[in-house]
């Protein structure tokens, strides 16, 4: 259990570990309620050139903030760091069209450099890319092997589409066992949808 106010009594004596400590509980929503703004307060006073997190989280707030020019220019100054949610956070952005023309063939080159480094969301967003055809040319194994990296990193997301695919016969062969496996480790996390299709593939007798 984290005492908030024993560490905002040192964040506020100048402990800058205390005050990145309380900026990530502020930005994170642990030991007290999530809040931007108070993120924000902490990490101004400790930001260095080059802690490539604290830029990024400094433009998430901004972007909550709709101020989606700076948000913009400080993921790129963390994507530059090699900071992989920072490059997934500009693939976002060129995707959607946040702040800069919308752009499916960056997207995925954002999306791709964060992939690559382990980011479980962009690996997510990457096999979204490759099964719809927006950036890249439709190719459902692709599809499978990001959507299979980012579901053994426990995204919930990304273990369902597995179980729609392996029901669907898209990208592999049908495989009604293998479906079930994945929308098991989603309906494990809760999902609703995953517990009825679960229940279907069920009284099939897989």
């Amino acid at each position: 259990m984290i005492d908030i106010e024993k560490l905002t009594k040192a964040a506020k004596q100048g402990d800058l570990n205390a005050q990145r400590r309380l900026a990530d509980c502020y930005y994170d929503g642990v030991g007290v309620e999530l809040n931007y703004d108070k993120a924000f307060e902490w990490y101004s006073k400790i930001m260095p050139s080059e802690d490539s997190e604290i830029i990024r989280r400094i433009g998430v707030y901004y972007y909550q903030k709709n101020d989606l020019n700076k948000a913009f220019l400080l993921w790129e100054k963390s994507a530059d760091l090699g900071n992989a949610a920072a490059h997934r956070n500009l693939g976002n952005c060129y995707y959607n069209g946040y702040g800069v023309p919308q752009n499916y063939v960056i997207a995925i080159e954002h999306y791709t450099q964060a992939a690559e480094q382990g980011d479980p969301i962009a690996q997510y967003n990457l096999a979204e890319s490759y099964s719809n055809g927006l950036g890249v040319t439709q190719n459902f194994e692709k599809a499978i092997e990001w959507y299979e990296k980012a579901a053994q990193l426990g995204l919930l997301e990304a273990q369902f589409n597995l179980g729609v695919m392996y029901m669907k016969g898209e990208g592999v062969i049908q495989n009604y066992k293998k479906a079930a496996e994945w929308y098991k480790l989603a309906a494990d996390q809760g999902d609703e949808e995953a517990k009825k299709i679960l229940k279907h593939l069920y009284k099939r007798r897989i």
